[in-house]
């Protein structure tokens, strides 16, 4: 079975980019490309992994602590218990 070749304009509308940069790509060797008489045609296989080697690949994400935050009534009893320390009753 032979290889699938795909026209520069049918490169340019699946990957949503201009002919013109679809021809860049080719000039550039990124793209495999034949010409036959006068089309410019570009190997499936050449395609699919131009677009993998242009994949974006997620960053891991750094894991972030939770920060805990003191409820409302804890600065309630901070202040009793530095009431306590500064009148110098102590439990033990």
């Amino acid at each position: 079975m032979s290889e699938q070749l795909l026209s520069v304009e049918e490169v340019a509308r699946l990957t949503g980019l201009s002919r013109r940069s679809v021809y860049r790509a080719v000039e550039a060797g990124e793209l495999v490309a034949y010409r036959l008489r006068n089309r410019v045609l570009v190997s499936e296989t050449s395609y699919r992994t131009w677009l993998d080697t242009n994949r974006v690949r997620a960053r891991p994400q750094p894991r972030v602590e939770p920060v805990l935050r003191p409820a409302k009534h804890d600065s309630a009893i901070r202040i009793a218990l530095l009431g306590e320390e500064r009148m110098g009753s102590h439990v033990d």
